[in-house]
């Protein structure tokens, strides 16, 4: 049976363990690690994305790397960070995964861990279904690219074309979340994200030009595939439980559902009432241009690793 080769220094010691900061960022000033004022921290665009860590680890635990830990900075603070940690944890040969934190939880975890572990052992699957059920009404409120998404599509619509558009949407995305969710089917969540923002902008600005917006659900179908798998990746992060899988991914689902219908129920009753008034393609207009600009900042910020979209 082959082995992985071994990193020996030239005192003729055997190296299997990686430290791999994530972030240089902190919410604590140290004296012994950075200065209180004037810290000078490395462009976004410099740090590595979750692929390039993932293949980088992959790579040094098939030169003998066993474990791995955490750090930063504060690591906690990098964004998605669960999914980095699934992304680790499912390496082979990897069999020691650590965090170093300065809070709290500092917390020692083996290569089996997912985010639910951090819930409550104890936790019901019906506690567990009705936690996902509103984290998933609780990513549609704070998806701010999801809800202009929305608004892009709400704020042309009649009613009796909303419904299909919806209707398409909803099917679409349910489709791409359960097969990523259950690793049918992945693709890279850079891809994913700047996708996402591509959509915002192509339906805003399809808003400008077209009058006839009849196809617009078979367009939505299409594009909501995409949302799905980013939808897909939040889901990644909080980890599903082992124990009732399909349950909570389906209850995660409805909650992404209802989420999306307050969001159109609140917002059409004004976009109709707008409509009716001597201003109102004026007003829809606009609205189009502002979410257009939104999206084409998170394309850029999401395609060059950028960080300065306020949201």
């Amino acid at each position: 049976m082959s082995t992985a080769p071994a990193l020996v220094d030239n005192f003729g010691r055997v190296h299997d363990n990686l430290r791999i900061s994530v972030t240089d960022r902190c919410n604590i000033r140290c004296f012994y690690c950075m200065p209180e004022k004037d810290v000078q921290f490395v462009d976004r665009r410099e740090i590595l994305d979750f692929e390039e860590i993932e293949r980088f680890a992959r790579i040094a635990a098939g030169l003998g790397i066993t474990k791995i830990r955490v750090t930063g900075g504060e690591p906690l603070v990098r964004r998605d960070l669960p999914e980095l940690i699934r992304r680790l944890s499912a390496i082979p040969g990897i069999h020691d995964l650590a965090l170093t934190t300065d809070g709290e939880p500092d917390y020692l975890f083996d290569a089996t861990y997912t985010a639910s572990t951090a819930a409550s052992p104890r936790e019901t699957i019906p506690a567990a279904v009705g936690r996902f059920l509103r984290l998933g009404i609780e990513h549609i409120f704070l998806g701010y690219d999801h809800i202009c998404f929305l608004l892009a599509l709400i704020v042309v619509s009649r009613l009796g074309e909303l419904v299909k558009i919806i209707t398409s949407f909803t099917i679409a995305h349910s489709i791409t979340l359960i097969l990523a969710a259950l690793k049918v089917v992945t693709l890279p969540q850079r891809f994913i994200e700047c996708g996402v923002a591509a959509t915002i902008v192509y339906v805003a600005v399809e808003n400008l030009w077209r009058k006839n917006i009849t196809h617009r659900w078979m367009l939505t179908f299409v594009f909501g595939l995409i949302h799905g798998f980013s939808f897909a990746n939040v889901l990644a992060g909080l980890g599903l439980p082992r124990e009732a899988t399909i349950r909570c991914l389906l209850s995660f689902n409805v909650g992404v559902e209802i989420g999306q219908l307050i969001i159109v129920l609140t917002a059409l009753p004004l976009v109709l009432l707008v409509s009716k008034q001597s201003y109102g393609a004026k007003v829809k207009m606009a609205v189009s241009v502002i979410v257009a600009i939104f999206g084409l900042g998170w394309f850029i910020e999401r395609a060059l690793r950028l960080g300065f979209m306020p949201i």
